[in-house]
């Protein structure tokens, strides 16, 4: 018998929907100055440690905070190979340990909007 190289109803939906846009769960930041901004993962065995950093409950493991909510020391532009640290600007990672800080409560809406006087 031939078979059918049709796509099913299912496959055909999920080819077309639009990609998935990952922001920042507490600024919804996607793009700075045109460049993409840094996203962070919770660190599920850390879930309820960021929770009460951010002061946010409804912060879940797959929620994204971007860069502006940690400090520059937390984060790491680079990567260890062999031994070797490798400077690189578009590889970020956070420090082990670090936690959200900066810009997590609600006047960063503020920031969204109005820029601050010189």
């Amino acid at each position: 018998m031939f078979e059918s190289n049709r796509l099913g109803a299912g496959a055909m939906a999920s080819s077309l929907r639009k990609p998935r846009r990952i922001c920042c769960f507490i600024c919804g930041n996607l793009n700075e100055n045109g460049k993409k901004v840094s996203l962070f993962s919770v660190p599920k065995n850390r879930l309820d440690e960021w929770r009460h950093a951010t002061g946010n409950n409804e912060l879940k493991s797959t929620s994204r905070l971007c860069g502006a909510h940690f400090s520059s020391h937390a984060i790491i532009k680079g990567k260890t190979i062999g031994g070797t640290f490798f400077p690189y600007e578009k590889r970020t990672e956070l420090q082990i340990g670090a936690l959200p800080t900066l810009f997590l409560g609600k006047y960063i809406l503020i920031f969204k909007f109005y820029s601050l006087p010189n």
